[in-house]
């Protein structure tokens, strides 16, 4: 089954097929709730309810291009399982409703009106410290209390394996046939510049397998501003389908990576770490690597943020990411 874009007959036989429309129940409106990156999602609004169908495809739906793991709503689906009995976790994600292991589609429960925190990487405006607080205890609430057993584990390996690919290897590689020109005039002359330091090119292959590595801590796994929901004042999470169970200093390394990147105050940022590291032990230069290694696939890899910055902040950018990996 593949849901189409905007074909209210599709979604309306797809949704009667698994008995999900209640009895005299209609669709009146779909929509595209916001611009994700990895998979197919509609709102879909009825004559009775709104509900988020979300499906996996066997390629990134931003990049059709880019193979995929189709089956990584189930991989979501599983992420969402291991927290469900944890309250404090639950109620700060959409609840799933359904998951149809056969279509990979998951149907998840409608936050309602939102908007990301992606506006933040052009706003330049500062992310209130309470907002910053509230996702750090998440944090510490996901990576404290979900060490798995042999039953509960989540490998996610061929999600990772792409993300791996994306992270470590295709923004250092010669002639990966992005042209970063396109995204900043001048880019695409300092990441060929970035990409003969073969030390760095080593601290990176390092950074990835060491990514790879299974651990025990319960990693979302893309914890940055566009898995973050503002809901009527209230901050959600999202979008957990990278989720794993790894190590720790990446997921707090994303996170600095991308409020550096989202040019928030160097106090601001330390704030949240310090708070982290008040309650769960990390290290630190770890910690850095994988924010510098984020910063710089950000950058000069495929997964371009929506970024205001010159080509000038760009370069200090990198240059404070490189110095970042090369201190591990």
């Amino acid at each position: 089954m593949i849901l189409l874009k905007h074909s209210t007959d599709t979604v309306r036989d797809y949704l009667a097929s698994i008995d999900f429309l209640r009895s005299a129940e209609d669709i009146v409106a779909l929509a595209i709730p916001g611009d994700g990156n990895m998979n197919f999602t509609l709102r879909v609004t009825t004559s009775e309810r709104s509900f988020i169908v979300k499906q996996s495809r066997d390629y990134v739906e931003k990049y059709p291009q880019v193979a995929a793991p189709a089956d990584r709503a189930m991989q979501e689906a599983a992420f969402y399982q291991a927290i469900q009995a944890d309250e404090g976790l639950a109620q700060r994600m959409p609840t799933i409703l359904l998951a149809d292991p056969a279509n990979n589609i998951l149907i998840m429960e409608d936050l309602g009106k939102s908007t990301d925190y992606a506006s933040y990487y052009t706003s330049h405006n500062v992310i209130d410290t309470t907002v910053l607080d509230d996702l750090v205890d998440y944090l510490i609430a996901l990576h404290s209390r979900h060490e798995p057993t042999a039953e509960s584990k989540i490998s996610n390996t061929a999600m990772r394996q792409l993300n791996h690919e994306h992270m470590y290897v295709y923004p250092l590689l010669d002639n990966n046939g992005l042209d970063l020109d396109q995204v900043c005039d001048g880019l695409q002359s300092v990441a060929s510049d970035l990409r003969k330091n073969t030390t760095l090119k080593s601290k990176m292959a390092q950074l990835g397998r060491t990514y790879l590595e299974d651990g025990h801590t319960l990693l979302h796994g893309d914890y940055f501003l566009g898995s973050w929901l503002d809901v009527d004042g209230k901050t959600y999470v999202i979008d957990p389908e990278f989720g794993h169970h790894g190590r720790r200093e990446f997921e707090i390394g994303v996170m600095k990576a991308h409020l550096m990147m989202a040019h928030q105050p160097n106090a601001n940022i330390n704030h949240s770490l310090a708070r982290y590291t008040k309650a769960i032990d990390v290290d630190g230069a770890q910690v850095n690597a994988f924010a510098g290694g984020e910063i710089i696939r950000r950058l000069i890899g495929l997964a371009q943020l929506p970024l205001q910055a010159s080509l000038e902040q760009r370069q200090k950018l990198l240059k404070q990411a490189t110095d970042l990996v090369l201190a591990y």
